[in-house]
């Protein structure tokens, strides 16, 4: 499907312009409540997210709480790309993306 393309979902199967384009199974999720055995697993695994994001907030706690510098950029041919400075594949990032910047056209 190409960006932007009219979806209808219908029963498990994804039509286009009226067309069948894709088939599959409607899935669902439940949390049981009456369950003690679901309500035990759903509480640890609430804790284990809980718990991996304070670690991310302990973590990275300069970028919520300093302000973050601003990168040094580099211009070519009228463009600005913010970079980390030269370090090992840097090149092969950029050629990585050459498709959406030709696409896009974000600078």
């Amino acid at each position: 499907m190409k960006e932007g393309t009219a979806l209808e979902i219908r029963d498990g199967s994804v039509f286009t312009n009226g067309t069948l384009v894709a088939a599959g199974q409607v899935l669902t999720w439940r949390c049981s409540t009456g369950s003690s055995r679901g309500e035990a697993e759903h509480r640890v695994e609430l804790t284990k997210f809980v718990e991996n994001t304070l670690t991310y907030v302990v973590d990275e706690q300069a970028l919520l709480f300093e302000s973050p510098a601003i990168p040094r950029y580099a211009r070519s041919s009228g463009a600005a790309l913010p970079h980390r400075g030269a370090r090992p594949g840097a090149e092969a990032d950029l050629a990585a993306i050459r498709s959406y910047i030709n696409a896009v056209r974000p600078c």
